[in-house]
């Protein structure tokens, strides 16, 4: 958890407002460091950290959705070059509960931010 607060959603909150691009892509940058960090603390299986569901997973999954989005829009996907973090990405959108909760979030985004 303190891993997605501490490191993960600065960046991800600092890359949801316009900035030049050398800006975009130093935070891009911090926010694929934080991503590589998670991928050395994963356990292997479906959660983040035991045989089930967790807090962790509550804080991680969603800022995994949130990078893909930021990254769709910037047109670079951070998380596809590490695999273990990809690979927990699949995994958690098979909990009915996980997937549940980011289907909700990509609904409040839509609806925050239409599309162009």
């Amino acid at each position: 958890m303190r891993v997605a607060d501490l490191y993960l959603m600065p960046p991800m909150v600092a890359l949801a407002t316009p900035h030049d691009p050398a800006e975009n892509r130093r935070l891009f940058e911090q926010l694929a460091d934080a991503l590589a960090v998670l991928g050395d603390l994963l356990e292997d299986g479906p959660y983040a950290v035991g045989g089930s569901l967790s807090h962790a997973d509550c804080a991680i999954a969603p800022v995994l959705l949130a990078a893909r989005i930021t990254g769709r829009r910037l047109g670079i996907d951070p998380i596809e070059a590490l695999p273990r973090v990809e690979a927990y990405a699949r995994a958690t959108v098979r909990d009915e509960h996980i997937l549940e909760a980011l289907v909700e979030m990509q609904e409040g985004i839509r609806r925050l931010v239409p599309s162009r």
